[in-house]
C-alpha cells in the first residue's frame, strides 16, 4: 500500500494533528492494499472540514464532513468511511 497523503492546514496543536494521522492509518489498514488514500483536514474561521478519498483498482470511496470541533469531524469521517469499506468487503467476493 502506498503511504497515505495527509494535507493538514491551519491546525498547529501536536495533539489534533496526531489524531488526524492516527485515524488515516488506522483507516488505511483497512482498505484495499493498492489503496492510494488522499486525507485533508483543514481549519477554516471557526470550522473544521475534513475529506477523506480512497481510490484503488476495484473501488473508490469518499467521505466528507464539517463541524465546529475537530472531534466531530473525525467521528463522522470515520463512521462514514468505515461504512463504504464494510460495504466494499462484503460486496467485494460476490459475483
Amino acid at each position: 500500500m502506498l503511504e497515505p497523503q495527509i494535507t493538514i492546514e491551519d491546525i498547529e496543536c501536536p495533539t489534533l494533528r496526531g489524531q488526524v494521522k492516527s485515524l488515516i492509518e488506522d483507516l488505511s489498514e483497512l482498505c484495499p492494499s493498492d489503496a492510494n488514500i488522499k486525507a485533508s483536514v483543514r481549519k477554516m474561521h471557526d470550522r473544521f472540514l475534513a475529506e477523506i478519498r480512497v481510490a484503488s483498482e476495484c473501488v473508490y470511496m469518499q467521505a466528507i464532513d464539517q463541524a465546529s470541533a475537530l472531534t466531530d469531524v473525525l467521528e463522522h469521517i470515520k463512521s462514514k468511511l468505515l461504512s463504504q469499506i464494510v460495504d466494499w468487503r462484503a460486496h467485494r467476493f460476490a459475483s
